[in-house]
């Protein structure tokens, strides 16, 4: 079993950007909606600077805001489980997809990476064993050492890894929620 982790932190770029509306929910919710039927996931935890009420999910207040890698480590000897690290600003995430990356051995992390390098660190399966690698100055230097595999992004759909962080992004992300809905896809 896994934890599925959503961390809220304190948006510099878009105040409260976890809690505005596209098409009729707010981020936070859709995000919630599409993973709460996962049945890998044990539990969903979002990881906050402020209190936050949504059904279906348990509630830690971060009162250190030193970051994601942080608010992980902490969450992986909590639970002393593999944690799916999922950021709070990504409405167009596919449950599909989130659970094909949990089929790996529970002993490796699954990160996916662009063809250029880019990793998506707020959208992978940390696993416990990441306890021994603690000690890193980032994100980025952390993951150099921890053991892993690398999915390729570009297999992803195409916006799995969309997020919202100034008012132009959350335009865009209306009218791709509204051209989707239009056109019944999925998103």
């Amino acid at each position: 079993m896994v934890i599925a982790l959503i961390p809220i932190g304190d948006s510099k770029r878009l105040k409260n950007k976890h809690f505005l509306n596209i098409g009729g929910k707010k981020i936070i919710e859709i995000i919630v909606d599409k993973i709460s039927n996962i049945s890998f996931f044990e539990d969903i935890v979002i990881y906050s600077t402020v209190p936050v009420k949504i059904k279906n999910t348990n509630l830690i207040i971060d009162q250190e805001k030193k970051g994601p890698l942080n608010v992980l480590l902490k969450v992986l000897k909590i639970y002393e489980k593999n944690v799916f690290l999922l950021a709070g600003d990504m409405p167009f995430i596919s449950a599909e997809y989130i659970e094909k990356m949990l089929i790996y051995p529970e002993q490796l992390s699954v990160i996916p990476r662009w063809e250029n390098g880019y990793l998506e660190p707020m959208h992978a399966l940390y696993s416990k064993s990441c306890l021994n690698y603690n000690e890193k100055e980032s994100f980025h230097e952390f993951i150099k050492y921890i053991p892993k595999i690398f999915l390729k992004a570009e297999n992803f759909p195409r916006y799995q890894f969309f997020n919202i962080n100034t008012v132009d992004d959350l335009e865009i992300a209306k009218k791709i929620y509204y051209e989707n809905l239009t056109n019944n896809y999925e998103i």
